[in-house]
C-alpha cells in the first residue's frame, strides 16, 4: 500500500475508540425497552427491526443501531410501534446513550496510541453518529479529550455518515486537505465517507459491526483494532 502523506486522523468512536457490543449491547437493550413503553415484546421486534440479531444478540453491521443517530433509530422505531413520541424519543435516546458514555471504556491501548500520534504531530478528530454532548462525555470520562482536536456529532452541524460532512469539516477546521487525512472506523458508512470525502486513507477496525470481509472491500487497509496504526504508521513510544 502507498501511503500518502498524513496530517490527520479522524476516528469513529462507537467499535472504533471503544468496543462495540462490550459498550451498546446492553445499551440499545435499554433504549429500547424506553420505547415500548416497558413491554417487553415490543421492545425485542424494535431492536430486531433496528438491525439486532434476535438469536445471536449481535447489531447487523450497516443497521441503524449500528450506524445510525437518535433521529434516526427513533424515526424507525415510530413507524413500527414505539409508544413515545418521535421527539421526545429523540430526545429521551439522546440522555440515555450519553449517561451510558459516563461507563464505557476505551480500546486497551487507545491513550498511548494517541500520545504517539500527537508526538508526531497529527491532528485528531473524532466524527461520531452519537450526539456531540456523548462523544465528549466519553472523552472525558476516558482521560482522552486532551487528545482531539475536533468534535462531531450527527447534531453538530455537519450532516451525517457516509456523507462526508464531517470528513469537511474536519479539514475545515484544522486546515486540512482531505488527501492528507486518514479516516478510521468499523462500518462501512465510515469508509464510504472516507471515500466520499477523497480521504488520503480509509482505515477499517475489527472493534465494532463490521465484518473483516465487508471491510476489506472498500477499505485500504483492515486493522484487528486501532492499535494497530502503530505499525502502520511507524511510530514509537512517547517518552
Amino acid at each position: 500500500m502507498n501511503r500518502p502523506d498524513i496530517r490527520g486522523v479522524l476516528f469513529d468512536k462507537d467499535g472504533t475508540l471503544l468496543h462495540f457490543e462490550e459498550s451498546w449491547g446492553r445499551t440499545n437493550r435499554r433504549a429500547a425497552l424506553l420505547a415500548a413503553g416497558g413491554e417487553q415484546g415490543l421492545a425485542q421486534q424494535l431492536l430486531v427491526t433496528a438491525g439486532v440479531d434476535p438469536d445471536t444478540g449481535k447489531t447487523r453491521s450497516g443497521s441503524v443501531l449500528a450506524a445510525g443517530n437518535s433521529s434516526e433509530i427513533a424515526e424507525l422505531w415510530a413507524a413500527v410501534g414505539a409508544r413515545l413520541p418521535e421527539t421526545q424519543l429523540v430526545a429521551e435516546l439522546d440522555v440515555l446513550f450519553g449517561s451510558s458514555m459516563q461507563t464505557a471504556s476505551a480500546i486497551e491501548g487507545t491513550a498511548s496510541l494517541l500520545e504517539m500520534l500527537k508526538a508526531r504531530g497529527l491532528i485528531l478528530g473524532v466524527a461520531s453518529s452519537d450526539s456531540e454532548a456523548a462523544i465528549r462525555i466519553f472523552l472525558q470520562t476516558t482521560g482522552l479529550a486532551h487528545h482531539f482536536d475536533f468534535v462531531t456529532g450527527y447534531d453538530t452541524g455537519h450532516g451525517h455518515k457516509p456523507s462526508p460532512g464531517m470528513l469537511d469539516a474536519f479539514c475545515r477546521s484544522c486546515d486540512l486537505a482531505s488527501a492528507s487525512v486518514a479516516v478510521v472506523g468499523d462500518n462501512p458508512q465510515d469508509i464510504l465517507m472516507a471515500r466520499e470525502g477523497r480521504a488520503g486513507l480509509a482505515i477499517g477496525v475489527l472493534t465494532g459491526t463490521g465484518s473483516e470481509e465487508e471491510l476489506k472491500s472498500l477499505a485500504d487497509v483492515v486493522l484487528a483494532d486501532i492499535t494497530g496504526l502503530t505499525a502502520l504508521f511507524g511510530l514509537t513510544a512517547v517518552g
